[in-house]
């Protein structure tokens, strides 16, 4: 059997949510999916890609995690998050939702791990923001999420 020896070092994710190793963009999509969907926080609290029992770490520009598809429920008032990782996190009042200079949406997972929403999700929440004396948020059904400014 042959062993295929691959050096992890420099395993970056981008501000885009793209994979790089070194200065090279990795353009094989199934790779990609399977990095993201791979992220886990290991014992130390860092951010690996773990596949099978091997974790590898990687560096990341702004955010580990990102939410890849959301389903909207006005009517029942859900709001529901799907990380890039297949975790998913269904919103509730204390959810806060911010918006950076560059546009970009983003809350903080548990508290403490910031999730960035692609342009394509982001562009779908869009659709239920609101204002009211001066103040943005989110609408879905009975739940109002607030829009911090960063």
């Amino acid at each position: 059997m042959n062993t295929i020896l691959i050096d992890f070092a420099g395993l970056f994710l981008d501000e885009n949510g793209n994979w790089f190793h070194g200065e090279k963009e990795f353009t094989n999509e199934r790779i990609s999916k399977l990095f993201h969907e791979n992220i886990v926080l290991n014992e130390a609290e860092k951010f690996v890609i773990k596949i099978n029992q091997q974790e590898v770490p990687f560096n990341f520009a702004d955010s580990a995690l990102w939410v890849k598809e959301l389903t909207v429920i006005p009517e029942k008032s859900i709001l529901k998050l799907f990380l890039t990782n297949g975790q998913i996190v269904i919103a509730d009042q204390q959810l806060k939702i911010q918006q950076s200079a560059e546009g970009f949406l983003y809350f903080y997972w548990q508290k403490k791990w910031k999730v960035k929403f692609n342009r394509i999700t982001g562009n779908q929440l869009l659709n239920f923001c609101g204002e009211e004396n001066g103040s943005f948020f989110f609408l879905i059904g009975e739940l109002k999420i607030p829009i911090e400014m960063t």
